[in-house]
């Protein structure tokens, strides 16, 4: 198989863009201007590309049950752990508020978890993005969740649809 690293290249631009549109520091040269104020964009670009090569690279490797359930438990492997790393340090922050709230702001209101026990749910499981309009605990989290549902539907179509006329079109139907 061709190692696309040109196309390395445009995913780094298009995450580097990404997190210059969603950076706090909207006012600085880097991301106040057309290009970066554009960067929602890219995330569409993105998931095109990753796309592309992950079709290119494992369409002719999943071709029994066995390939499909390797396939999803690299993809689980690759996407979980930094999504668990990322949604303990959103957990520890929203707990280290509730205390703060609760035994340290006598006049406060302490911080209410309703409604977030469903989002703690949905992250766990990575149905935040199937199941919930928005995330209370990560919000860019919807994408993980999305890239490895998708992942899923990936591999059930290429083992369904084994002739490579079969794949084509159905790959552009959805």
């Amino acid at each position: 198989k061709y190692f696309f690293s040109h196309l390395d290249a445009l995913r780094g631009i298009a995450s580097l863009t990404i997190v210059l549109f969603h950076s706090p520091f909207q006012s600085s040269f880097l991301s106040d201007n057309f290009f970066v104020s554009n960067g929602g964009l890219m995330v569409d670009f993105f998931f095109v590309l990753s796309g592309f090569v992950i079709a290119y690279t494992y369409s002719t490797r999943i071709n029994n049950f066995k390939n499909l359930i390797h396939f999803q438990y690299k993809r689980f492997l690759r996407l979980y752990p930094l999504h668990l790393l990322t949604f303990s340090a959103f957990l520890f922050l929203y707990l280290a508020e509730f205390v703060k709230d609760k035994f340290y702001d006598a006049g406060n209101i302490p911080f209410s978890f309703d409604g977030y026990i469903g989002d703690l749910f949905h992250n766990i499981f990575l149905t935040q993005s199937i199941f919930r309009e928005s995330a209370h605990f990560n919000g860019p989290s919807w994408s993980i969740s999305t890239e490895f549902y998708t992942y899923f539907l990936f591999g059930v179509l290429t083992l369904i649809f084994k002739s490579r006329l079969k794949s084509i079109f159905s790959y552009l139907f959805i």
